[in-house]
């Protein structure tokens, strides 16, 4: 059986784990404070996607989930392809 602060801790890690990523992504940024709204965006976008999944997963079960997983993968290639210039090979 999975304690009832299973949940809370699994959002909590995963809204960490966006901003340590985007914090990571903007070292390029000499400004600390630009590096932290990117760190706070990429915390909003995190819950966002993190909201869509219940009703992905109640709709369509986990085939779903996995199609919002690969369009989320497609997008930070994209995002990364478009903002970074190029892709991670170069």
């Amino acid at each position: 059986m999975v304690p009832a602060i299973a949940p809370a801790l699994a959002g909590g890690g995963g809204l960490l784990a966006g901003a340590l990523v985007a914090w990571s992504l903007g070292r390029p940024l000499a400004n600390a404070y630009y590096r932290a709204v990117l760190a706070m965006l990429a915390i909003f976008g995190t819950a966002l996607i993190g909201a869509l999944t219940v009703p992905v997963h109640v709709l369509t079960g986990r085939p779903g989930l996995a199609g919002l997983g690969a369009l989320c993968v497609i997008a930070v290639g994209l995002a990364r392809r478009i903002f970074l210039g190029g892709t991670p090979e170069e």
